[in-house]
């Protein structure tokens, strides 16, 4: 009798369980939507209030959000794979005999999944934009770098100057912050320009390809999040995406900004855009739901491991790099990436 009341007690707390995470997936579905799209706005917000320095502040924040994702990539989210991989040999195989069962299933396609990414980012994303060759699609100062290569071709009465960034504590002149035009006026922050070097046509390719990039990598963080299965999981792969979610939105809304499209067709991107998290949290929640038992377990390994694989390079091929290399405050930014990772390396002791 008391064997039964526990069965029942336990079976009631893994109901209450899969209730909360639930409740929780749909509601971060709707709030990651309105996080992003909201954040798409600011560069349009802060080009009308003349904010000053926008780019290198925003550079700060890109390497703490690099080292957050970081954390994710290798603290978190194998953990969990592996996890899922255990329990689906358990599921086929009680007795512990399957000569696969140790294979590192979760870092194998943690793996494939970053040399994907990659292959495509180089082949067909930025393969596919006129001029975009070797660009990265966070690296937002590439929309003054050229600026000094355009200068010769303009006319005296148009101002060309770069974007300003406050003085440099680590020393050198690495922000060329001074105008090199011909009889030019003073200089202003690049979001209030007309144009911020490029053509027309080039800003919009840029426009197309961040969408394009940020499109693929949002659907990726979603999957995960609608996967994942565990509590403890779930929330710590929470606080990573977010960090970064807030980032994507505003990387977005810098290109469209340039690219001049009319508010319709700004507000369409956009939305397209920030809609992509909320698929892949309801595709990876219907994967799950649809393969329980053994196969369920297997589906979550597969789909955490991916995850992984584009945290990964999220990290260490996006963020972090394009924070460092856009001029100045380099201590800072080295710190805001170790500070970054220790915060939610700490976090994986409890979650």
């Amino acid at each position: 009798m008391s064997h039964n009341h526990d069965h029942d007690h336990d079976h009631g707390s893994g109901e209450d369980h899969k209730s909360e995470l639930l409740n929780a997936k749909v509601g971060l579905i709707v709030g990651i939507f309105f996080l992003t799209l909201g954040s798409s706005y600011i560069p349009f917000i802060m080009g009308r209030a003349k904010v000053k320095n926008l780019l290198t502040i925003l550079a700060v924040f890109t390497c703490f959000a690099g080292g957050v994702i970081l954390a994710g990539g290798f603290s978190h989210i194998p953990h969990h794979a592996e996890e899922a991989f255990a329990e689906y040999f358990a599921d086929i195989d009680p007795e512990g005999q399957n000569e696969y069962l140790h294979f590192p299933f979760s870092m194998t396609i943690a793996i494939f999944t970053l040399l994907v990414l990659i292959a495509i980012d180089k082949l067909f994303i930025e393969g596919g934009f006129q001029g975009e060759k070797g660009h990265n699609h966070m690296n937002l100062s590439s929309h003054a770098d050229t600026q000094h290569k355009h200068t010769s071709n303009h006319t005296p009465d148009v101002e060309m100057a770069e974007v300003e960034t406050p003085g440099n504590p680590d020393g050198g002149d690495a922000d060329h912050g001074h105008s090199h035009g011909h009889g030019h006026s003073g200089k202003h922050d690049e979001l209030h320009d007309d144009g911020n070097g490029k053509t027309h046509q080039a800003n919009v390719g840029q426009a197309w390809l961040f969408l394009v990039a940020l499109s693929i990598h949002s659907i990726l963080d979603g999957l995960g999040l609608g996967a994942e299965t565990s509590k403890d999981g779930f929330y710590g792969l929470l606080v990573a995406v977010l960090a970064h979610k807030l980032l994507d939105g505003f990387a977005l809304g810098v290109p469209m900004y340039f690219a001049k499209f009319s508010v319709l067709q700004t507000a369409m991107a956009l939305v397209f855009c920030a809609a992509m998290t909320p698929l892949g949290i309801g595709i990876g929640m219907a994967v799950t739901s649809v393969y329980e038992g053994a196969g369920g377990h297997l589906a979550e390994g597969i789909i955490l491991s991916v995850t992984c694989g584009s945290f990964i390079y999220i990290s260490l091929i996006e963020l972090i790099p394009s924070g460092l290399c856009q001029p100045g405050w380099l201590r800072l930014k080295l710190a805001m990436v170790f500070l970054g990772w220790a915060l939610l390396a700490i976090i994986a002791l409890w979650v």
